[in-house]
């Protein structure tokens, strides 16, 4: 799991690459936040205290950082990292953070009752297989009955015809 640190460090650097970038384009500009009524001193374009200023800003920023990651659990190293994890279950016991005995029995009971669920779902689903087989049995039988009368029918159809084709020649002969 991420923690979220990962976003205030991203947002940190984020706004202190924005101070520098927004400092850094004045200087290059050549644009000092002057006020209109003061003269404009000249040469401070390369003036080295603003570069000095803007790495004090920039380690002022890094410094910040550190001691906010520093205080996050998920981000040290050493000692911390490599705490048993019997040693974290009590003292997450003691601090209230860990799960208490009716937590565990209520997590069994929601484990058996997702079992039964899933059982009874198990066989709820081998019953509709079996119906559908057997649905597909009776539907292939009930189709295999109709194409036969089917049969039947167009067999009677030609006799019927046959015959009928008979009786109208020999009106014709009588005539």
């Amino acid at each position: 799991m991420e923690p979220v640190s990962h976003v205030r460090v991203a947002l940190g650097m984020g706004l202190g690459a924005a101070l520098l970038q927004s400092s850094d384009t004045t200087v290059a500009a050549g644009q000092l936040p002057v006020d209109p009524g003061l003269p404009i001193p000249r040469g401070r374009e390369n003036d080295p205290l603003s570069t000095v200023g803007l790495a004090l800003l920039a380690y002022g920023l890094v410094q910040l950082l550190s001691k906010v990651v520093d205080k996050l659990p998920a981000w040290r190293g050493g000692a911390d990292a490599q705490v048993a994890p019997a040693a974290a279950a009590a003292a997450a016991a003691v601090s209230g953070a860990g799960f208490t005995a009716e937590d565990r029995k209520r997590l069994e009971r929601v484990y058996e009752q997702a079992v039964a669920d899933r059982q009874r779902l198990e066989r709820l689903e081998d019953a509709v297989r079996e119906q559908l087989a057997v649905h597909q049995r009776l539907i292939g039988q009930a189709l295999d009955d109709l194409r036969e009368a089917h049969a039947k029918l167009d067999n009677l159809l030609r006799k019927l015809r046959t015959l009928w084709m008979q009786v109208g020649r020999r009106r014709k002969d009588r005539g």
